[in-house]
This record gives structure tokens, sequence and C-alpha cells, in this order.
């Protein structure tokens, strides 16, 4: 028997309407046990900055009911028409482009943000942890080490920021704590799979 999980996804009611994202769809609300493990006063924080740096909206919030969610699918217009189509869920790794950086950027998803503004409408966001690369490769057999940051950065973004579907892989270093069920949590130390490739 395929025990595989079906994802279903779902459209979000009263959406912002993006200039070039459509058919946005979320997937599988967190529990509350799930929400307990994220600082939440900490989040409604950075998500006052992330309506600031990505819509230019500077109210103090009516609502402060926050949703997450596991997973979230989108679809965006690129400059030569063409549609990437995007699936992103907890535990993908996203590169982002930085103007300031000539190197790439990592972050790990932690959860799917969605908040309803003071214009009643519905906002997705991700909520992010960053990794900082900690080595970099000595030969074409390495992989660079990052290291998983605490949340003193910017966490929580729109989802403006990736624009096509995610192509970069991390693995946990595992210690001789981590076992086939569970890794060490007290290691943060991931490795970029620079190796990994997914077959047309």
């Amino acid at each position: 028997m395929n025990n595989k999980f079906i994802e279903i996804y779902f459209i979000i009611d009263n959406l912002y309407p993006f200039d070039d994202i459509f058919n946005i769809k979320l997937s599988r609300k967190l529990s509350k046990k799930d929400v307990g493990m994220f600082n939440l006063d900490k989040i409604k924080q950075q998500l006052y900055k992330a309506y600031e740096d990505g819509f230019e909206l500077k109210e103090a919030f009516v609502n402060k009911k926050i949703k997450f969610y596991q997973s979230i699918y989108y679809e965006i217009k690129m400059e030569n028409d063409e549609i990437n189509r995007i699936k992103i869920g907890i535990g993908d790794t996203i590169e982002i482009e930085e103007e300031m950086s000539e190197l790439p950027t990592f972050a790990i998803v932690r959860a799917i943000i969605v908040h309803e503004y003071n214009d009643r409408r519905v906002y997705p966001f991700f909520y992010l942890t960053w990794y900082n690369q900690i080595t970099f490769p000595t030969n074409l057999f390495d992989c660079p080490k990052f290291l998983l940051c605490e949340e003193n950065y910017q966490s929580i973004f729109t989802i403006k920021i990736i624009d096509k579907q995610p192509k970069v892989h991390f693995v946990h270093d595992c210690t001789i704590n981590c076992t086939a069920e569970r890794h060490d949590d007290t290691s943060k130390i991931y490795l970029n799979n620079i190796f990994f490739y997914n077959p047309v």
C-alpha cells in the first residue's frame, strides 16, 4: 500500500492582489503545539517590518491573529511572460538574491504565515531562519558548511522574494547523537549538497 501523503491545497479568500503572482494556494494549517514553539511576540514585531518593506504599510495592526501553514503554491509571471510554478513548504531551503552580497544567501522555511491587514486583505509571508556559511570548499568534492543563525535577523518576508522553484539541497551535518528517526537538535550545522540535482 502506498502511504505517501497527498498534499491538498486551497485558495485564500480576500487575498492581496499581487501584480504578477496568482493562483496562490495553501496546505495544512499548523497545530497549536507546533505554533507554540515559535516566539509569537517576535514574529509580530517582524511582521510590522515585513509589511513596511514589502508593501509600504505602516499602520498598527487591528487584527493581531496570525495563521501558520505547512506549504504554499503559487504561480508568478516573469518579465518574458514565462510562468514559474512554485511550491515551497516547511523545511525547504530557498536561495535569495541580495544586491549587497556577491555570495548566494540561503534560508530554511519555518512556516508560511498568513495575516489579514487593516484593509481586510489577506497577505502571505515566508517565516525563515537564515544560514551563515562557515566553511568554503577546498576541492571539487567538498560541500560548504552552514550554521543556522539565531533569530536576530529579519525573518519574515513577502512571498515576492521567491520567483522560481528552489533547486538547492541542504542536509544536516549529523553528530553521534543523530538517529534514523531524529537529528540532534543541538547541532545547527548543515551541508549544502552542491552535487544534488533534480532529473528532468
